[in-house]
């Protein structure tokens, strides 16, 4: 693999920063941490929590506490041979020091297993975790649990944290555990999902793990029962509710996983414990502002709720931070027009500062773009109307315009020639930095949303931007300054390790 070096990197990365201001935060002392929380925002740069540290009365103290009690550092989100990375290295360079490529889990560059702090924490009779609000599978905790070349591997990725050993696994992605022909004997609730089997086997992996000893829960009542490791939660066929709709069908929130993850993990020796906000990379992938940022709100409350376990276990260190950042998502002053508040002249030109005014409309959604045209195009032919995508996307939020003509404008751009809606280049470009035919529609869907907001972004996929990390606890020192994921990685490792 193509090497590039780190000084490149960081002289590339951090042009301007040679001279870093010294941290607010008081620095928390060393020390050996009897528990260990990594919380991950998938895809949450510096500008996401930008958008959560606006003083409004929809963010609570989750994030207000965070930036008032963390030493603070910067990572660069780089792999072995790029300058953008995406979750399955970054992730497993920040939870094992490792360098890798992009689409590798768990391994390095050469393909090597690299051991996770997880892995480093239960060598020390510490109990270890995973929870996600996406799918086990998926990339981020995918990377901290199991070894494998390539993330889309998930029936493997299962299969591997079937036998990984890990205390508490817990997210959605049923599916990847049950063979081909499905379990007709699941038990009610497991079968409630209605998860079809998406191996290609005929294991069946859930009934492997309950033979290892592992209590199943796929409903957040089965969850509130458990009282012994170890746990599997499952709890949807594939990823979990949204922001929007996170507790309903029987799924625990976020929350409720972690809370019941730190009861459960509780031991004498400690706990190591990742857990993932997985879909602020979603919202961001699809360029939807209004879904973003109640994806900021549900971080938001996680962190509050971590924060009241903190001050009653102060030997814990927590670190949060994103993998990298997705969208290249910004707020951007812009040329004015009538209907603003504000304006100011300069250069010759009337333009508009965003305030609250701009903001309050994405406070107000309801559904993400992506939910409603997945309703949008399930209904019949005939049905897949301007007039009925108007009434669904209007109905999701009140505060924005959304007419019968802007409709018809986006379904113009439409083409269904494969049998899945994606849009159509020739007629309605949004560029190469858009890779993924399956989130360009809710991509230009959100583009008015985004323009009335005064919301910029650049990509719909990762960025090279540095991202934030906040750290803690015993410890917490250690991860300050500037330096590469795997680097951080090699700290997190380290202070795990010792003895």
């Amino acid at each position: 693999m193509r090497t590039i070096s780190r000084s490149f990197l960081v002289a590339l990365l951090c042009v301007g920063c040679a001279r870093q201001p010294a941290p607010t935060a008081t620095l928390q002392p060393s020390g050996k941490p009897r528990n260990v929380i990594v919380i991950i925002g998938d895809g949450m740069g510096a500008q996401q929590v930008g958008l959560a540290s606006l003083k409004t009365p929809f963010i609570g103290s989750g994030f207000s506490q965070l930036f008032e009690r963390s030493t603070v550092g910067v990572h660069l989100p780089v792999s072995e041979s790029s300058i953008v990375n995406d979750s399955a290295c970054s992730a497993t360079q920040l939870g094992s020091g490792c360098s890798c490529d992009p689409l590798q889990v768990g391994v390095n560059s050469s393909g090597r297993p690299c051991q996770s702090f997880l892995d480093v924490a239960r060598a020390r009779g510490m109990r270890a975790g995973v929870v996600s609000d996406t799918r086990l599978t998926h990339a981020t905790p995918a990377s901290f649990s199991v070894h494998v070349e390539h993330r889309g591997s998930e029936a493997e990725i299962a299969e591997k944290m079937a036998s990984s050993g890990l205390d508490l696994l817990m997210s959605g992605g049923l599916s990847y555990f049950l063979p081909k022909d499905g379990d007709p004997s699941l038990k009610v609730e497991c079968a409630r999902l209605k998860a079809p089997g998406l191996r290609k086997d005929s294991r069946n992996l859930l009934r492997e793990l309950q033979g290892r000893g592992y209590a199943v829960a796929c409903s957040q009542d089965e969850l509130s029962k458990l009282q012994t490791t170890p746990v599997l939660g499952l709890f949807a066929p594939s990823e979990m509710k949204d922001a929007y709709e996170e507790g309903t069908s029987g799924e625990p929130s976020l929350v409720e996983m972690t809370r019941r993850s730190f009861d459960l993990l509780d031991n004498p020796a400690g706990f190591a414990l990742m857990v993932e906000a997985g879909q602020i990379d979603w919202a961001g992938h699809d360029n939807d502002p209004d879904w973003l940022f109640a994806e900021m709100k549900r971080m938001d409350g996680l962190l509050e709720f971590v924060e009241h376990f903190v001050d009653a276990n102060p030997d814990t260190l927590v670190i949060v931070t994103g993998d990298h950042e997705t969208g290249g998502f910004g707020f951007s002053y812009r040329r004015a027009r009538d209907s603003d508040s504000t304006n100011a002249s300069s250069g010759g030109a009337l333009l508009h500062f965003p305030d609250l005014t701009d903001f309050w409309p994405m406070a107000g959604g309801r559904r993400s773009n992506r939910s409603i045209l997945k309703e949008f195009f399930s209904l019949p032919e005939a049905e897949q109307t301007a007039a009925t995508l108007a009434k669904l996307k209007g109905s999701a939020n009140k505060q924005r315009a959304f007419t019968e003509k802007d409709a018809a404008n986006f379904l113009a751009c439409i083409a269904k020639d494969s049998g899945k809606p994606k849009v159509d280049e020739s007629r309605c470009p949004l560029g190469p930095e858009y890779p993924y035919d399956t989130s360009s529609p809710a991509v230009l869907l959100g583009r008015p949303d985004s323009a009335a907001s005064s919301v910029v972004w650049s990509t719909g996929a990762h960025t090279h931007t540095p991202v934030l990390v906040f750290a803690q606890g015993p410890g917490a020192e250690q991860f300050q300054g500037v330096r590469s994921s795997a680097e951080l990685g090699k700290r997190l490792v380290g202070i795990v390790g010792q003895q």
